[in-house]
């Protein structure tokens, strides 16, 4: 069975814990999402939010918003002994935003 722990708000703690949690097998990893398709962000396909839209997907390498299907791997991966040597990462997934 696989054991994680959500800790997005404090990068430091979750370092902490990643570090306190591991003698006990459970591994504390994050995911740093970019713009995704969801309910929050529904508003930007209206056609009066157009202009921001493009704006907002220009300023992504991959020229997309990203889609559930993007985040399922990376889910997937942490989630499964694959990650059994990571503790204390943060993926980034936002169509290479970050690396700009």
């Amino acid at each position: 069975m696989v054991k994680c722990i959500a800790f997005v708000r404090y990068p430091l703690s979750r370092i902490n814990r990643a570090i306190k949690l591991a003698p006990q097998k459970i591994r504390v990893n994050a995911i740093a999402p970019g713009l995704f398709q969801t309910d929050m962000m529904a508003h930007m396909e209206k056609p009066e939010m157009k202009a921001i839209y493009d704006i907002a997907v220009g300023m992504i390498p991959l020229q997309r918003i990203g889609g559930i299907d993007d985040m399922k791997g990376v889910a997937v991966f942490l989630s499964s002994e694959a990650s059994a040597y990571m503790t204390g990462a943060v993926l980034v997934v936002d169509g290479s935003s970050t690396a700009k």
